[in-house]
């Protein structure tokens, strides 16, 4: 791994430095295949901080995306009959249409007839 990190030509001490920096960061906080720990870990206890934990996300993006992924473990089934709103992808005006659900088609994919179209 050093190797692809270095190259194979002849480079500068500016670059062996980087390349040197760069693989043992990753080496320090990369999972041992055995312990499942890191260096890092088990060194100083904690992961240590690199470029892209300065990143913060923001909490209400996450929370938003936990909603959207998971709201209250439900899972949606309806049967044949029931008039639910669809998403109609030929209408240019308007996105959603309510029509009735003709059966499942995977299980959380229904065949719903909005409009003259399926």
């Amino acid at each position: 791994m050093l190797k692809a990190v270095l190259g194979k030509e002849d480079i500068g001490l500016d670059r062996l430095k980087r390349g040197l920096y760069r693989f043992l960061l990753t080496y320090r906080n990369t999972a041992h295949a055995t312990t499942g720990f890191t260096p890092a870990d088990l060194l100083i206890g904690r992961q240590s901080q690199i470029p892209l934990d300065s990143v913060s996300t923001r909490p209400n993006v996450e929370k938003s995306q936990e909603k959207q992924t998971n709201p209250k473990n439900e899972v949606r089934s309806f049967d044949s009959g029931n008039t639910i709103w669809a998403r109609d992808c030929y209408s240019q005006h308007s996105k959603w249409a309510s029509g009735p659900v003709l059966y499942r088609t995977a299980p959380l994919t229904f065949q719903v007839k909005v409009g003259d179209k399926l």
